[in-house]
């Protein structure tokens, strides 16, 4: 398997087993530098608070740049560097942050292997945080500037936190900014012809796409690659537009074409049972479908997702 494949078999993990993932480099990270680059002193714990958030914010600030900064100024990191950039700067966390629970439980308990204590989810980092000290001299104390000792470190820390608010407020507002670009290395390493496609960002799986820009990115996306058409039985497509977690089409009937000729429920049936647009119905997305005729008076409007698709399959089963 290739590194690329690799990429992509992470990619489509679900969030909890990424999330396993994740803390399983953390881990990795942690015992190479408890192995590699064991401290000797102690650290108290308002440098550990302040320090733990420096790393954060770090962290969340690398992944704001390559995954939304950059891309909404053109620059698009391939799919591969994405996911092993991130993974190391998980793996880079859990080196410091081993780093930093092994002088932290040395203070608390006088012990190293208390430092396990450190990686508890937020409950064992808030412990170490406040934790007494058993006062050992200030000799012994890691040597850090004096930003990140004391007071100082304490309002370092709030400030991060502060800026990681921010970092997911403007991740929020932000635009989607499209897919991700895939090389031809990439792509030849998934099996496509990179001479046959012109545009590198061709990625048709939606619950892939969703899982690297979000389900706003991908409607946008699919609403980006919409050009209104004529089809054979004369119908139009008129526009489309995302607009949060909705996406809304626009087709034009010819005139004639009655209302109550319109097969709403076969129609939303179709789009319920195209396996395609199921990760976007579980991922709480909606697609609004609204029929007009020449004149622009509006026809129906059909709305999938999938609370609708629920109750079409319990009205089926009822009937049955």
């Amino acid at each position: 398997m290739s590194l690329t494949q690799l990429a992509f078999q992470i990619i489509q993990l679900s969030p909890s087993q990424f999330l396993l993932l994740a803390i399983g480099v953390l881990a990795l990270g942690a015992v190479v530098s408890m192995i590699v680059a064991r401290p000797k002193g102690v650290m108290r714990g308002g440098s550990f608070f302040g320090l733990s958030l420096l790393l954060h914010f770090a962290y969340m600030a690398s992944s704001f740049v390559m995954r939304h900064a950059l891309p909404s100024f053109g620059v698009h990191l391939s799919i591969t560097t994405q996911i092993y950039s991130v993974l190391i700067l998980v793996l880079v966390f859990g080196f410091f942050f081993g780093q930093m629970a092994v002088a932290r439980a040395r203070d608390v308990y006088g012990r190293a292997i208390y430092a396990y204590i450190a990686f508890i989810p937020l409950i064992g980092w808030l412990y170490f945080s406040f934790a007494q000290s058993q006062g050992r001299p200030v000799a012994d104390e890691v040597q850090l500037p004096r930003v990140l000792k004391g007071g100082w470190a304490v309002l370092l820390g709030l400030a991060c936190m502060v800026g990681v608010y921010l970092i997911n407020q403007a991740k929020d507002r932000m635009q989607p900014v499209g897919l991700p670009v895939l090389t031809e290395q990439e792509l030849d390493s998934l099996g496509f012809d990179a001479s046959e496609i012109e545009n590198a960002e061709v990625i048709t799986d939606y619950g892939l796409i969703i899982q690297l820009v979000g389900l706003e990115g991908t409607l946008q996306s699919i609403a980006e690659g919409e050009e209104p058409r004529i089809f054979e039985d004369g119908n139009a497509l008129l526009s489309a537009e995302a607009e949060g977690n909705t996406l809304t089409m626009v087709f034009q009937l010819p005139n004639g074409s009655p209302a109550d000729d319109i097969d709403q429920e076969g129609f939303s049936r179709d789009y319920c049972q195209d396996a395609d647009y199921l990760p976007i119905y579980e991922a709480g997305g909606t697609l609004k479908f609204e029929m007009r005729n020449e004149d622009k008076e509006a026809l129906a409007t059909i709305v999938v997702n999938q609370d609708a698709c629920q109750a079409m399959t319990e009205a089926g089963g009822s009937e049955g």
